[in-house]
């Protein structure tokens, strides 16, 4: 297959993360009750108006051992900008299995909060990330190491099959066959 580039020197499948990563956090669960399981060892949205205020849930199963959680906040430019986020870890009974962790960079800047946990067994752990209200323009990031179970059926479409088919404002189209797509991951600039 010809690899194609786009007129203003952009790589196809650089594209092709633009055009797969969502927005922002769009269908992740907003009920703590029904959290959105855990695929991937990294969490990541975009922070704007439409989601200030909101409080997602994910599910993960960690356990035996030390879990380390790496929390990244960046903020975007320009004059009274904020991206405050609070992450939460809580047991599936409710109880916190650490206080807030807080990141509020703002005006471009970069926010990280690292904490690290010893569990006994394997259990399931809620992840609730909560955007402040005031929250304007950002982006954040989960990352999450050691004894992990990740659900399975990633929600992405890498590592199945079937082609993905874009087509430039050129003309020029390019297909990407997704059984060879290990992850997809996407930096909004």
């Amino acid at each position: 297959m010809k690899q194609c580039v786009s007129p203003n020197g952009v790589i196809p499948w650089l594209v092709l993360l633009a055009c797969l990563a969502p927005p922002r956090l769009s269908g992740q669960s907003k009920d703590r009750d029904h959290p959105t399981p855990v695929v991937s060892p990294e969490i990541a949205g975009l922070i704007d108006k439409t989601v200030a205020d909101d409080r997602y849930f994910y599910l993960l199963t960690a356990g035996p051992g030390q879990l380390t959680f790496t929390f990244d906040v960046s903020a975007g430019r320009g004059m009274l900008t904020f991206a405050t986020v609070n992450f939460d870890l809580y047991f599936m009974d409710g109880r916190n299995v650490t206080n807030g962790i807080l990141c509020n960079p703002s005006d471009g800047e970069d926010g990280r909060r690292t904490t690290t946990i010893t569990l006994a067994k394997k259990q399931p752990l809620i992840v609730r990330i909560s955007i402040d209200g005031q929250s304007s323009a950002g982006k954040f990031r989960v990352g999450i190491s050691g004894p992990v179970e990740l659900a399975s059926g990633n929600r992405s479409p890498s590592g199945q099959g079937g082609k993905l088919r874009l087509e430039f404002a050129d003309g020029t189209v390019q297909e990407i066959d997704m059984s060879r797509v290990r992850r997809l991951s996407w930096d909004q600039q």
